[in-house]
């Protein structure tokens, strides 16, 4: 239990957004206070290319939890509405930089040792804050069916054959019950617990995270070549996605034994 949640809160795993913005902006203090110039009581300045990095970084850290979250909890309209948004927030600081790439430096408009205290505050809030709430149980009996499927298949990553024959034997109690799915069952994340419990060997690494993170930096890296050009920038993008996917291919050969 997290030592700001309540009692009796039960939470997921998966990151709240108020701990996502923390995180977020412990990287970006702690990334211009390392990499800009100037004394800890004056402004820092610092190079325009990584003040557009620490940016375009900072809104991935806040959005790609915030995306996988919704996706494992079957909330597709956020989940695209938070995409969407990183995408166009990112694209529109690349370009907004671009012009002063030139430049030898610009003004942060925080002072370093700031930035540090602010890096220090950030870290400790993103320890303190808590992780996501379960979702809210759907009336329906599509909507519930529909929840656990998504809760075992995204959240748990069992494989679709398993997540199948799970929502089956759910139904199956609860016609037997004559009851509906929420009220002979209770919460499909409580269902879901139960089954991922019970049969451990369903449950896969999920590397679906790190792949959505690196298809979503390339991207960014088509259309920062599509408006500038091939650039530096463009080949940052390009290996911020190959990274994270080569990451998840690593981690999963070895999980399996085939690394």
């Amino acid at each position: 239990m997290s030592c700001c949640e309540l009692p009796g809160e039960t939470r997921s795993e998966l990151w709240s957004t108020p701990r996502s913005v923390w995180a977020a902006l412990t990287f970006f203090a702690g990334f211009i206070a390392v990499f800009s110039s100037g004394s800890p009581f004056a402004d820092a300045s610092a190079k325009p290319g990584y003040l557009m990095f620490a940016s375009v970084v900072t809104l991935a850290l806040i959005a790609a939890p915030i995306v996988y979250r919704e996706w494992a909890f079957d909330r597709a309209r956020s989940e695209v509405l938070a995409g969407l948004i990183w995408l166009v927030a990112s694209v529109t600081f690349a370009r907004s930089f671009t012009p002063l790439l030139s430049m030898e430096a610009v003004n942060v408009g925080l002072p370093r040792g700031l930035l540090a205290v602010l890096f220090v505050a950030g870290a400790v809030m993103t320890y303190r804050a808590s992780n996501a709430k379960w979702p809210e149980a759907p009336e329906a009996d599509s909507a519930w069916k529909r929840q656990l499927r998504a809760l075992l298949g995204r959240y748990y990553s069992w494989s679709y054959r398993a997540t199948e024959e799970a929502v089956s034997a759910a139904e199956a109690a609860a016609l037997d019950a004559r009851l509906p799915l929420q009220e002979a069952l209770g919460d499909p994340w409580l269902v879901a617990a139960e089954f991922a419990s019970s049969n451990p060997q369903n449950k896969r690494f999920v590397k679906r995270v790190p792949v959505l993170a690196g298809m979503a930096f390339a991207g960014l890296a088509v259309l920062s070549a599509a408006f500038t050009g091939v650039s530096l920038w463009s080949a940052l993008f390009v290996v911020l996605a190959v990274v994270p996917a080569s990451a998840a291919r690593i981690r999963e050969r070895r999980a399996y034994g085939r690394g």
